[in-house]
This record gives C-alpha cells, structure tokens and sequence, in this order.
C-alpha cells in the first residue's frame, strides 16, 4: 500500500510537472540589439515613459490578470538578476512589453460526430496563440535598444503564473546581449 501510494504521489508529480512547463517549450523565442550601446552599464529601470506600467498597446484580447502577471514576472526577473526598479530620479533604461493572446477551436478534419448536438466536431480543441514582446530602451529615446519576444501556440499556453515567469526569463536570457 505504501509502494502504491509513493508510485501515484511521483506520477502525480511528474504529471504536474509536465503540463506546468507545457506551453513555454512551444515558444520561438528571439532577440534584438543595437550596436553601439554600453548595456554593462544599465543597473536601474524604470517603466517606459507614457506606458501602462510597462504595457505599451492595450487590445481587446488583452486579458488584464496575464498583464499584471506579466509585469510581476517582468520585475522579478531584472531584480533577480541584479537590476532595480527606480524609486525616483532618472533611471538607466526603461522598460516596455506588449502581450496579445487569443484563443481559438482547432478541429481535426474529417470527425464528426454523426446525430449528435454536440456543434463542434470530434477531435476539436482549443488553441492559444500568444505573443509577448519585451523591450529596452534608453532615457530620452523613443525607440528601443533591444527587444526581445515569444510566439507560439499551444492549447494551455501562458495558463499558469509559472508558464509566464518561464517565457519571462526565456526571452530575458538573451540580455544584455554579449
């Protein structure tokens, strides 16, 4: 009975496992920077002048808790990595994101499920598709001078607060570029 129940905690574990990182290991992540700039010298950050906490394009299918999750898992991986949020005074760099996802039935061609009410077809499933864009820029400018994004598509993509910290750190990885 004990060898049983240590066997179903473990699958349980693996299991949970599995579907927490599912969604982030779909993501294309990619990366841009200027040439030219000393990004060694960046310590302190700020939200993008103008912006909504760092949220540059507010859209319909913005979901508003993703964005605060967004901004949380934004924060904490800067300051985990040394960086700090501004308290006053001009910072060294400024920070933006965009977000947008959507979801959509995807169907399997060629299963319907015949005499049924069922309106959707068998094999049918939800799809997410996302995108989450991160930027840096410099005091003054406008433009950035690096971004970084994730796209993909997945049926429980950016679901959980630990999906959105992970594509987080994923894009954030690639700064400051060497």
């Amino acid at each position: 009975m004990v060898k049983r129940g240590i066997v179903l905690v473990l699958a349980l574990g693996v299991g949970m496992a599995c579907t927490s990182a599912r969604g982030t290991k779909e993501l294309q992540v990619k990366s841009w920077a200027a040439s030219g700039v000393a990004f060694s010298s960046l310590k302190v950050f700020s939200w993008k002048p103008g912006s909504d906490g760092g949220l540059v394009k507010s859209s319909s299918d913005t979901y508003r808790p993703l964005v605060d999750r967004v901004r949380e898992a934004i924060i904490g991986e800067l300051e985990g990595r040394g960086y700090r949020l501004a308290d006053s005074g001009v910072p060294d760099f400024w920070v933006s994101f965009q977000v947008a996802m959507t979801s959509a039935r995807r169907v399997v061609p060629g299963s319907r499920e015949s005499g049924s009410m069922n309106p959707h077809p068998l094999g049918s499933s939800y799809v997410r598709t996302g995108f989450l864009m991160i930027s840096i820029g410099l005091p003054g400018h406008t433009d950035p001078v690096w971004t970084g994004s994730a796209s993909g598509q997945s049926p429980r993509l950016l679901l959980r607060h630990m999906q959105i910290r992970e594509t987080v750190h994923r894009i954030l990885t690639q700064f400051p570029p060497l």
